[in-house]
């Protein structure tokens, strides 16, 4: 679905970092990454947290809100994280309280929008803007599920392919590992993606942690480096989603013919 919204961009409305713009080495990009959240979930509170915590959330592209009542906030009672998952993803540490601690500051920033001021009038399956993606250099997907053990992705892990993105996946246990057997490319070594094989959810946000915190810790001579030396991975993954593209109404017809078929034994 999402390879055939980046070949029809024409006309759905959608943009799409071209090939000409990606290729552009010459302008240094004012941001160090983005991270879309719609809906607010307590691991991706977690997240926000911690980028609030380091100081990576106010010169980076973070959405989120934490506003009750317009189904964008999905965390526990009166819109407040749920602790039971806080303490899945940090433990009873000092730290864990410390996120909590910082609802109230983050109530004050919220709605923070990046591509679409309306978080609610929007859909992941379209809705593509590539001007947030120009201006960043890495995305920090974060997943529907984080500490859960299910295996799955949703069209948040494709939105950064379709735009020239390395990124790291805030989701389950080995979701890089899923992506692969798709066939596409990974960024090791020029990010440390061993978080993928932790499945401690506690580890795992540990070593996000400290990866994101070492990547923006480059200047950004450095990530302008570091990033165009992906290139090769980025276009390979564009290319691929590309090709699964092409074949999306084949292989929505062979979704209902082999339901058919199961409905009819």
């Amino acid at each position: 679905n999402k390879g055939m919204q980046l070949l029809k961009c024409n006309d759905n409305g959608n943009t799409f970092v071209s090939n000409d713009e990606f290729q552009d080495k010459s302008k240094k990009r004012k941001h160090q990454f983005m991270c879309l959240n719609r809906r607010i979930r307590p691991h991706r509170y977690v997240m926000i947290s911690m980028l609030h915590h380091n100081n990576l959330l106010e010169n980076n592209l973070v959405s989120f809100s934490l506003e009750t009542g317009k189904d964008l906030n999905c965390m526990g009672s009166k819109g407040r994280p749920d602790k039971d998952t806080l303490i899945r993803i940090l433990g009873k540490t000092k730290l864990m309280h410390k996120y909590v601690s910082y609802y109230d500051d983050l109530d004050k920033m919220s709605p923070r929008t990046i591509d679409f001021d309306n978080l609610q009038g929007i859909m992941g399956i379209g809705f593509e803007s590539k001007e947030p993606y120009l201006d960043s250099y890495f995305s920090i997907v974060t997943e529907t599920g984080f500490p859960e053990p299910t295996k799955f992705a949703t069209e948040k892990i494709f939105r950064p392919i379709l735009h020239f993105h390395p990124f790291i996946v805030y989701g389950s246990h080995e979701s890089l590992k899923m992506l692969k057997e798709l066939g596409f490319k990974t960024f090791s070594p020029f990010i440390d993606e061993s978080y993928d094989e932790e499945e401690s959810s506690f580890k795992r946000m540990q070593k996000i942690t400290s990866e994101v915190k070492r990547i923006c810790s480059m200047s950004q001579d450095e990530m302008h480096e570091w990033y165009y030396e992906m290139q090769d991975i980025l276009i390979h993954n564009r290319e691929l989603i590309k090709k699964y593209g092409e074949r999306y109404h084949e292989s929505q017809r062979e979704v209902i013919d082999n339901a058919y078929e199961e409905l009819m034994k």
